[in-house]
């Protein structure tokens, strides 16, 4: 069964320190118990640094890892390099998820996928809040499927955040974000895992929020 198996949930962080205790608060309440929190603080030069260590002397699920500023696809692959769970996954540090975000992305995988998809929800800075779906599609999908569909507005497949990878195809594949790539780096990290896989699975409730900012 997958859903008694680790998740580790990579957060960069860099400049957050108006945004990053609700994206942690959100991620400790989750109702999925075995979870690793790595925060990778990218260089901040605000508080992020001090709030982030005072949550991991709070919760033994924190991690935290401090470098010099190198962009967020590096602070990703040094997530990915500490990360000891069985999943991965990504949620960026001014966003923040439903309490059953990471559970129902394991239940993903309990169809035999290599992937698991959720639907999220667009919140703007005006505090309108917009839906990606109906939150009713279950469906599974060929590495053919998600590559064909891999720019559909309903599904974004491009990005990493709503998505939970399995760290052995990672490791063994070497994937890894391009740090070369300042936009869209996601897109060729899910395009190259996708290459990788026979089966991937969506679950269109939104459990994930993402926070538009100007």
């Amino acid at each position: 069964m997958c859903m008694n198996k680790k998740v580790s949930v990579i957060v960069p962080v860099y400049n957050l320190e108006s945004y990053i205790e609700r994206c942690l608060d959100s991620l400790l309440m989750q109702d999925y118990d075995d979870l690793e929190i790595i925060l990778v603080n990218d260089g901040s030069t605000d508080k992020s640094l001090e709030i982030i260590e005072k949550y991991a002397q709070q919760s033994e699920s924190i991690i935290v890892i401090n470098q010099k500023n190198s962009g967020v696809s590096s602070a990703r692959n040094a997530g990915i390099e500490k990360a000891t769970g069985f999943f991965i996954a990504f949620v960026d540090g001014d966003d923040y998820v439903d309490s059953d975000f990471i559970s129902t992305l394991v239940e993903g995988f309990e169809n035999g996928a290599e992937l698991s998809m959720v639907g999220y929800r667009i919140i703007k800075s005006d505090g309108i809040c917009q839906e990606t779906d109906d939150n009713t599609l279950r469906k599974s999908f060929s590495p053919v499927d998600l590559l064909d569909r891999i720019y559909d507005k309903k599904l974004y497949l491009g990005f990493s955040v709503n998505k939970c990878f399995l760290k052995d195809i990672i490791r063994t594949y070497n994937i890894k974000f391009d740090g070369s790539v300042k936009v869209l780096e996601d897109l060729l990290f899910c395009i190259e895992y996708i290459s990788h896989i026979q089966t991937g699975y969506y679950h269109s409730a939104s459990k994930y929020s993402y926070c538009m900012r100007a």
